[in-house]
């Protein structure tokens, strides 16, 4: 009944839009003709709807938020230009097959309009992120309906999951449906960059283009999370839903450009979709996360099995498993332990004990692995539908020891506590994309609630990690 008929990457810099960039737009002169090319395209196919994807709308880490509100506004205010504003009709029948289907296959929505943004204390308007391709999609002649979403902490598989509910949707509702994922690359190219320099940044633009550009879909929802965290971008995981939407269509990809003006990477690519007769990979990316969990179960020593399974009774059955008897002996002694779970390879809890609080390791792992998966305030708790896809870790740490400065750290070897009265701030060592001293600093200061110029005592220690 419904048709997809384009599906596109669009940066979102409010630079490009000429009452605001001016003279700037002479920097960016490629982003700028693509941006213009692309628009013109996505009005050509005729779309009764826009469905925007943006990295600035409400974000959750436990759910995907959905614009409500009737009619759809927005200007460039928060820029100095409230003159320039939008006005679109919401589909709001969309948006609600939308979200009735995504809750039906566990993949929590939430629904934007104002009083709901006043409780949550977000916004209901639109956001830069859909305003700048707007601006294009506008002026090469859009008047059509505007549905807008952001993205949320899910996993890559649950990002692409949704995709695929979205791809559901727009297939029966009636009326043509172009997407756009709104997202900018790296942010960290040059050192005058807005989020500082790494070396990441450059890499994970020219892998995400290229992979792109040759249509290996796999390959950008397989991409290492580290590289990814680490090349500071806003653009990901719009993609990962467009991918999932246009999952089983033949796609004959374009990159209309890709550049890197004021230390951000701006892509423009075009899937080209065509007919529903392209690879399936919604299966094959499930696959391959259950090859990897089934491979990390098979290497478990004994403190991780018995972190693993103290989460698993308590999620399933809400009861405490009882300790190992005998207890083992490299479990026999007292140590502070960190019990640490992942979901496809990003954190989704981690809870510790500085120092010993139970009468052996055994039951330090069991009752910090049920915190990890229950009361990590970063997180909602595990439920029992996600346990196939978790992974563990288990840190048993060493004594820690005063030191005297920053220069006897190694974030590497050792962990670090940064005090400040009664607060105090711990960072296990040798994590993924901390690798320096002055980061994993900051990191512990932030989350013992200290600021930057105030006045720490630190201490180091050394773990033993158990995968």
């Amino acid at each position: 009944m419904g048709e997809l008929v384009m599906g596109v990457l669009m940066p979102h810099p409010p630079v490009a839009v000429p009452q605001i960039g001016g003279n700037r737009i002479s920097d960016m002169q490629p982003t700028y003709d693509a941006l213009e090319k692309i628009s013109e395209r996505v009005v050509k196919s005729s779309p009764d709807r826009l469905v925007v994807i943006s990295p600035h709308s409400p974000l959750f880490s436990d759910a995907i938020a959905v614009l409500g509100q009737p009619e759809l506004i927005g200007d460039f205010g928060q820029f100095g230009y409230s003159s320039l504003s939008y006005k679109y009709s919401n589909d709001l029948e969309f948006v609600r097959n939308l979200c009735e289907a995504a809750d039906e296959q566990n993949l929590a929505t939430v629904v934007i309009d104002e009083r709901k943004g006043r409780s949550y204390g977000v916004s209901h308007r639109l956001d830069h992120g859909v305003l700048a391709p707007l601006h294009f999609i506008r002026e090469a002649g859009y008047a059509g309906k505007l549905v807008c979403m952001g993205f949320s902490m899910f996993s890559v598989e649950e990002l692409f999951a949704f995709g695929t509910v979205l791809q559901e949707v727009i297939e029966e509702s009636p009326g043509r449906t172009a997407v756009v994922a709104s997202g900018d690359l790296s942010h960290r190219l040059t050192p005058s960059a807005p989020a500082g320099y790494s070396p990441l940044g450059s890499q994970f633009d020219e892998a995400l283009m290229e992979l792109l550009g040759k249509g290996d879909y796999l390959g950008v929802l397989t991409m290492d999370p580290t590289a990814v965290e680490g090349a500071g971008e806003c653009g990901y995981r719009s993609v990962v839903i467009l991918l999932g939407c246009v999952d089983g269509y033949e796609t004959h990809p374009e990159v209309l450009s890709y550049e890197g003006p004021f230390g951000v990477g701006y892509g423009v690519v075009d899937l080209k979709v065509g007919d529903k007769r392209g690879p399936r990979l919604h299966e094959r990316l499930i696959q391959r996360r259950e090859s990897e969990v089934q491979q990390a179960r098979a290497g478990e020593d004994e403190l991780v099995s018995l972190c693993r399974r103290a989460v698993e009774e308590y999620v399933r059955h809400r009861r405490t498993i009882d300790s190992p008897s005998p207890v083992p002996s490299e479990m026999q002694g007292r140590a502070g332990v960190f019990c640490s779970i992942k979901k496809n390879g990003q954190l989704r809890g981690c809870i510790g004990t500085i120092e010993p609080v139970r009468r052996n390791i055994a039951e330090e792992i069991i009752h910090n692995a049920i915190a990890a998966a229950t009361d990590d305030p970063r997180f909602p708790e595990v439920r029992p539908d996600e346990l196939r896809w978790l992974t563990y870790s288990v840190d048993v740490l060493g004594k820690p020891e005063p030191i005297e400065g920053m220069h006897q750290l190694d974030p590497k070897r050792y962990g670090v506590i940064v005090s400040s009265g009664h607060r105090r701030g711990l960072l296990l060592p040798n994590l993924e994309g901390v690798d320096t001293v002055e980061e994993q600093v900051r990191i512990a200061r932030q989350k013992a609630g200290i600021s930057r110029g105030e006045n720490v005592s630190l201490q180091r220690f050394e773990v033993v990690r158990h995968k």
